[in-house]
């Protein structure tokens, strides 16, 4: 194989990497969470909330038992939705609302 054939391949796989990552999941959720949760802005109540790593959930605001986060994601828009329903059935979970899906 010639050397440019292989740096062409090489940046059509990072441009591809890329745009698949801009493509992954992204929500903006709105949690209410039950009274036993001693720190819902801790990052292991956040990561516990979700079931693979490479899930990344992030606080944005909130107080007490009301949370604005972000879910993100490498996944499709049906895995996203899928995550998003394992959430709504966590048991520290009320109430859980999509306020935007990229």
């Amino acid at each position: 194989m010639r050397p440019g054939l292989i740096i062409i391949a090489a940046l059509a796989a990072v441009l591809s990497a890329r745009s698949a990552t801009a493509d992954g999941c992204r929500a903006r959720l709105h949690l209410k969470v039950t009274l036993d949760v001693p720190d819902p802005t801790a990052q292991s109540f956040l990561s516990a909330l979700t079931s693979s790593p490479l899930y990344e959930i992030i606080w944005i605001k909130g107080h007490d038992t009301s949370a604005t986060v972000e879910l993100r994601g490498p996944a499709t828009d049906f895995h996203c939705k899928a995550e998003i329903e394992r959430m709504r059935r966590d048991s520290q979970i009320e109430e859980l609302k999509v306020l935007q899906a990229d």
